[in-house]
């Protein structure tokens, strides 16, 4: 990287990569964080998402997703889609 020169998607993928951040799992934690404390309508305005997936994203945070990351991490399968 040049002095002067124009940063770049590839360059911010490289460094983030380098410093061990992955951007979709920092993005995913940040939508699950957010969606405990607003309602899904506000989500939906705020990251420019369909009122569906900020409701799925609402129902994920508030316990659904926690059920199924704990039966995956004991071997389960879940049955309730």
């Amino acid at each position: 990287m040049c002095l002067g020169a124009a940063l770049d998607e590839t360059y911010f993928q490289r460094r983030l990569k380098r410093l061990g951040i992955t951007p979709l799992s920092a993005r995913t934690r940040a939508l699950i964080t957010l969606a405990t404390t607003m309602t899904p309508t506000i989500l939906a305005d705020l990251f420019g998402i369909s009122g569906s997936g900020a409701s799925n994203w609402y129902q994920l945070a508030s316990g659904q997703w926690a059920r199924y990351a704990a039966e995956k991490s004991r071997g389960f399968a879940t049955t309730d889609g």
